[in-house]
């Protein structure tokens, strides 16, 4: 039994829901009213094709939903299956849509997931009946040809379709669980063929050699990475073709002393921003290296050779870059700073406030 009806902009008809008590209930108006799109709605619901004129002007789609009784024992007739997985625990009613775009495609759905239209047919045909064209097309179907005949054979017909379904879905659970079975015997088979192979392969094999075979495995997998990683290193340091780190870092180390030296030419300065920034030009200077890791620890006392202006955070106490700072500016003026700061509640460390050292 149809128990509601949602409609959305199906041709005329914008939105509309029908709540529908039980027994004869007639949906009357003038012509005009609607009364067609209501039928063509549920003839959407019995599979009827969609079409781009179902689609009216407030949306890029129609949309059609019902919601219906259904006897006990329903989802268990044949050709329910599909139905019968998707069903939600606990749910008595059967809740089934379409949805027609733009395009003239339609699709299905039963309790909100997509699902073949056949299989929304093989439902609803069973609890709806649509005098009219309808009527004519689904007398057509021979699976409706063959539920009316068993209906005139009686009541004892009924019992023996429903006893045939349950010897065909036993005899269908009996054959998936045989080929389940038959897969699993291979697989064993497989498994015992693999562990005769491996018992000749060990075959002499003295006690406690097993060891020193795996250690020795061991050690020839770590070569081989230690030799692919250098030879990838060598590559990238200096390729056949093109550019390695060597010449790249050739490069960036002229355009390092060429920038400084128009800088100074100019009479500008080189402004360090971040201490590590001064450990890095200073190692360079020292070093005449561009990449690697470096050892400089700058400490009051150390003569600077690039960088001329540093801007920096306020660094806590008993840190490092503290003696940074002050070899930079010289201790006397960086505690003179800090003393500042503190009094007037500027922010320490990262993401603090930020000083320029001239």
């Amino acid at each position: 039994m149809l128990r509601r009806l949602r409609i959305e902009n199906l041709v005329l008809i914008r939105e509309a829901e029908l709540e529908l008590d039980p027994g004869l209930v007639a949906l009357t108006g003038e012509t005009g009213a609607g009364k067609t799109i209501v039928t063509q709605a549920i003839g959407l619901l019995l599979g009827a094709k969609g079409d781009t004129a179902a689609v009216g002007a407030s949306a890029s789609e129609a949309f059609v939903e019902a919601e219906l009784d259904v006897p006990e024992g329903f989802f268990e007739e044949e050709g329910l299956e599909t139905l019968r997985e998707l069903r939600p625990e606990d749910e008595p009613r059967l809740v089934v849509a379409r949805r027609v775009g733009s395009d003239g495609r339609a699709r299905a759905y039963a309790w909100g997931r997509s699902v073949a239209r056949e299989d929304l047919v093989a439902a609803t045909e069973r609890l709806l009946a649509l005098s009219g064209q309808f009527a004519q097309r689904r007398l057509a179907r021979p699976s409706h040809q063959l539920e009316l005949l068993d209906a005139f054979v009686g009541p004892a017909q009924a019992l023996r379709r429903a006893e045939a379904r349950e010897a065909w879905r036993s005899l269908q659970g009996a054959m998936r669980r045989l080929a389940e079975l038959e897969e699993g015997s291979g697989a064993e088979r497989a498994r015992l063929a693999e562990l005769a192979a491996l018992v000749d392969d060990t075959e002499g094999l003295v006690a406690g050699e097993e060891d020193a075979l795996r250690q020795e495995a061991e050690r020839g997998r770590h070569l081989t990475e230690l030799a692919e990683g250098v030879s990838a290193a060598l590559g990238a340091i200096d390729p056949e073709d093109g550019d390695g780190a060597r010449s790249l870092a050739a490069a960036a180390e002229r355009a390092l002393a060429e920038a400084i030296a128009a800088a100074r030419a100019r009479g500008g300065r080189v402004v360090a921003v971040g201490t590590t920034t001064v450990r890095t030009l200073e190692s360079w200077s020292a070093f005449g290296r561009t990449e690697g890791d470096t050892q400089i620890f700058i400490t009051p006392g150390f003569r600077f050779q690039v960088v001329d202006r540093l801007i920096t955070n306020f660094h806590l106490p008993k840190r490092t870059l503290l003696m940074l700072v002050s070899a930079f500016a010289g201790r006397d003026r960086v505690l003179a700073a800090y003393r500042h700061a503190v009094a007037a509640g500027y922010r320490f460390y990262s993401y603090g406030d930020a000083m320029l050292i001239a």
